[in-house]
């Protein structure tokens, strides 16, 4: 492309899904699920902690903060695995 070779990478960020070379989505699963047990189940963990918080609060906090991200584009990436599905399941 203009005198120059591009270089071929196993995964790329298209659109916020990950995809690999081999169209296997198993990366964006795992990325997706480490995100949303990093900050959003911490800060809504760290939220609850010894308080009595109201169901409706709690799951409006799930569905925002990490439902959202675990949910993204999802007709394309749907998980076909046994393995990957228990992957987002667990969060």
């Amino acid at each position: 492309m203009g005198g120059k070779v591009l270089s071929r990478v196993g995964a790329q960020c298209n659109l916020g899904v990950l995809m690999s070379d081999t169209a296997s989505v198993s990366d964006h699963i795992h990325a997706q699920a480490n995100k949303a047990n990093k900050m959003p189940l911490v800060f809504i963990r760290r939220t609850i902690n010894g308080s009595k918080i109201l169901s409706p609060t709690l799951r409006s906090l799930y569905m925002t903060l990490v439902r959202s991200h675990l949910e993204y584009a999802s007709e394309i990436w749907s998980p076909k695995s046994g393995t990957m599905i228990k992957r987002i399941e667990g969060v």
